[in-house]
């Protein structure tokens, strides 16, 4: 059975499990560098409800290892039947006040993410764009990000300047960087050559590579270095770092090429250059590209 044939059938069986008065739907997610994916929630009759948005995909691969129908339309239904929040909780997650003190940035590569960054406020940062999200942490709907859009701003009547200035303020609140050498990352206990390499990203390791941009980490180890240090991408979740001449740029640039190809969700990936923290000035410049 083909993906599409399963989603419409899928929905009917999830349909027929839920209460009366309740019912899902499909709605098209787009997500970052042009991946798009299609994502299950559920409305109300009369009443206002934050759903969970599951994404099919998953739930299809399942399905073609041998899972039930019977099985995935009741695991759906009991998702999206949890607890919802009521229309007060709704109008406190977008009201001005709450946006004031939960507006966070994040980074997303430029060139591939034309689109998304049509409607929304964003402002450059080398071959990447830094754009904005409004940062919710609910026992009901869980933790995730959404998108700040330019009619958000209207409504909030906040400019696109203070929309900056307050996520320079909430994101390193919110999301506190966290800064781990390569073997700590990987839960290595011996010191290997790797420990001269470091991970930078959030507590969360949710769109933990934006934390350069707040990192005291990061210039102070390059202060105390007496070293320029390069940034690999490797994600959008988190950054590798590694002190200049510990590998000649050659040998990273080959490492990075792999480390997308092997490590990251097409969503997921942020920018094929290497960047260059000068330890001196504390100024970001492209280093290579590994395209």
């Amino acid at each position: 059975m083909d993906q599409s044939t399963f989603f419409r059938h899928m929905l009917r069986e999830v349909n027929l499990k839920l209460p009366g008065g309740y019912s899902a739907h499909y709605k098209k997610v787009n997500k970052n560098n042009n991946v798009s994916y299609t994502g299950m929630y559920l409305s109300a009759f009369g009443e206002a409800v934050v759903s969970p948005l599951l994404y099919m995909e998953p739930v299809y691969d399942k399905y073609e290892a041998g899972e039930s129908w019977e099985t995935l339309a009741e695991d759906i239904a009991g998702i999206l039947m949890k607890p919802r929040q009521g229309v007060e909780e709704i109008s406190s997650l977008l009201n001005p006040d709450y946006a004031r003190t939960h507006i966070v940035y994040r980074l997303v590569g430029t060139a591939a993410n034309a689109e998304l960054l049509k409607g929304t406020a964003s402002r450059p940062f080398l071959d990447m764009s830094i754009v904005y999200a409004l940062y919710v942490r609910n026992l009901t709907i869980g933790t995730g990000m959404t998108q700040v859009t330019l009619e958000m701003l209207r409504r909030w009547e906040i400019s696109e300047e203070e929309l900056h200035q307050l996520a320079e303020v909430n994101t390193p609140v919110l999301l506190p960087e966290k800064w781990l050498s390569l073997g700590e990352a990987a839960d290595q206990t011996d010191s290997t050559p790797a420990d001269a390499f470091y991970v930078l990203s959030n507590e969360e390791s949710f769109y933990g590579a934006a934390a350069i941009l707040y990192s005291k980490h990061l210039s102070e180890t390059a202060r105390k270095l007496g070293k320029d240090l390069l940034v690999l991408p490797t994600s959008v979740h988190e950054m590798i770092v590694i002190p200049e001449g510990e590998q000649p740029i050659g040998i990273l640039t080959q490492l990075f090429r792999e480390l997308l190809v092997s490590e990251s969700r097409p969503e997921d990936v942020l920018s094929r250059s290497i960047y260059r923290l000068d330890h001196v000035t504390g100024d970001f410049s492209i280093a290579a590209h590994s395209d």
